[in-house]
């Protein structure tokens, strides 16, 4: 079996190189030349001619630039290269996206940002969305109505939270309001809960101490002057006022029997500032037996330690205006000694003036 020949090899007739692979140039004599040989025979040319032009009459041989389709076989020329007689691929023409000029849906002339169908960003001016394939000019039949109810929410929405800041800001004016009123035009009486009759008080806390028991002793210290009870520093102090409550209520049922209210007889004795002086002593009277309780006005402590500072005396009446409680219980003290209850005669019966 024979052998074909070998194709006979492809090489410059300048240089000799091998060009089978390469970009390469046929002339009609059936020449290859390489491609740089090729152009320095180009530019050689017009200085050739230039030359014969001066006094020279031959020029120099320039194969002819005729470029002739070459079909390799192996190896393939690579993508990026081409033969002299193969023209270079023609560029992509770029696509031409037509105007909108008019889109249904109120949407016309340029292109809106996002897509109405899907929200998917237009991109690169195209009418089609890229990922719903739908015309981006074209809004749904429900976006106008969608936004118009957006709108409307968001109106009630301000509205309600511009009302709900008016109502907050009047009601602290209201409320600021009433604060300065309370603290300027309002009196404050702090001893409100105390009777305004010396001989009233007596009796009241005469009622709680006859009914006894615990509960009632707590409504009988509340008749105790003000300056009295919260003048020590004992936290006991409570427990000794309901324990001195408890022995005259005992020593009162001994001697008077149960009822012992019924029988007593209270009036007023007067003190050492007379009559209507800060401190005065009412007597509980049973027959020929007078029990003293002493009742003092109801005044706060730095009013009593200027009274006591300017010497002065000053006079409270049972005129409606003055508050009393009990100080004391004379023959029944909260700290006792040990020594039995003294009874003494009643003195004689007045009654305060009416100023």
């Amino acid at each position: 079996m024979s052998t074909p020949a070998p194709a006979p090899a492809k090489t410059c007739h300048v240089c000799h190189k091998d060009v089978s692979n390469a970009k390469r140039v046929k002339d009609p004599a059936g020449h290859y030349y390489c491609q740089a040989c090729y152009d320095r025979a180009a530019h050689a040319a017009p200085a050739a001619v230039a030359a014969g032009a001066a006094g020279s009459t031959k020029a120099p041989h320039v194969p002819a630039a005729r470029p002739v389709a070459v079909k390799v076989t192996t190896p393939p020329v690579p993508k990026d290269e081409y033969d002299f007689n193969d023209a270079p691929p023609a560029p992509k023409p770029k696509p031409v996206v037509p105007a909108a000029a008019s889109a249904p849906g109120g949407m016309s002339g340029i292109l809106p940002e996002f897509c109405p169908h899907c929200g998917m960003k237009v991109v690169g001016g195209r009418k089609l969305c890229v990922k719903c394939k739908r015309d981006v000019t074209s809004a749904p039949k429900t976006y106008a109505a969608d936004s118009g109810s957006a709108e409307a929410v968001a109106t009630w929405v301000s509205r309600f939270i511009k009302a709900g800041i008016f109502l907050l800001v009047i009601g602290f004016i209201v409320f600021a309001a009433f604060g300065v009123k309370m603290l300027l035009f309002t009196k404050v009486v702090p001893f409100d809960e105390y009777p305004t009759s010396r001989v009233e008080v007596v009796r009241k806390f005469l009622t709680c101490v006859e009914k006894g028991g615990d509960k009632n002793y707590d409504e009988a210290l509340k008749l105790v002057s003000f300056r009295v009870r919260h003048g020590s520093n004992n936290e006991n102090e409570d427990a000794f006022f309901k324990a001195s409550f408890g022995r005259m209520h005992d020593e009162f049922v001994k001697r008077y029997g149960e009822g012992w209210l019924s029988k007593a007889k209270i009036q007023a004795a007067g003190g050492e500032d007379g009559k209507n002086g800060v401190d005065v002593v009412c007597q509980v009277i049973f027959d020929k037996d007078a029990w003293g309780v002493e009742v003092q006005a109801q005044i706060t402590v730095e009013k009593a330690t200027m009274n006591r500072l300017s010497r002065t005396t000053d006079t409270y009446p049972e005129n409606g205006q003055n508050r009393f409680g009990i100080s004391d219980l004379s023959q029944f003290p909260r700290h006792p000694t040990g020594a039995e209850p003294a009874v003494q005669e009643p003195s004689r019966p007045w009654e305060p003036d009416k100023e």
